[in-house]
């Protein structure tokens, strides 16, 4: 159900929502400052003796972060999450990974929001296997799931 939403959101041209280029940029935003303060980890490893991840045990690391993005929207916005997807691919250089996420939302009136973020991550924070998912499949997405609210 997700990727087949998903799908049909992306082709009706969703992308050319008013303010969608702010929201994209605030969520960016968002997202780098928790990559950076709480989670400096997920984008290069911080001890060289660190086993990397494979891209799905990164996937779920990094749900942390999406996840705080969609609990912001709902909880501080009022906004309904309907479906979304981190994507991850390997950069031509092949020394980075992009990390990309889209979250669609519902707003109180009835319109569609998009909290888009792209990130880049040093592809060492990912093992042998995981470089090689990715090399192999060249493009990988997982789909989000509204994350439990309760505290």
């Amino acid at each position: 159900m997700n990727k087949d939403m998903i799908s049909e959101l992306m082709h009706k041209g969703f992308g050319k929502v008013p303010g969608f280029d702010e929201l994209e940029n605030e969520t960016n935003c968002f997202v780098n400052t928790l990559l950076k303060s709480e989670f400096p980890f997920l984008q290069k490893p911080l001890h060289k003796e660190t086993v990397g991840y494979t891209v799905d045990q990164y996937a779920h690391a990094f749900s942390v972060i999406s996840d705080q993005v969609i609990i912001e929207a709902i909880q501080n916005e009022g906004l309904t999450f309907i479906s979304g997807k981190l994507e991850f691919s390997l950069c031509e250089c092949q020394s980075e990974m992009t990390i990309k996420m889209k979250a669609f939302f519902k707003g109180n009136n009835g319109g569609w929001i998009i909290k888009s973020a792209t990130t880049e991550a040093d592809v060492s924070v990912l093992n042998d296997e995981g470089i090689s998912e990715l090399i192999e499949e060249e493009k990988i997405e997982f789909y989000l799931t509204v994350p439990n609210l309760k505290n």
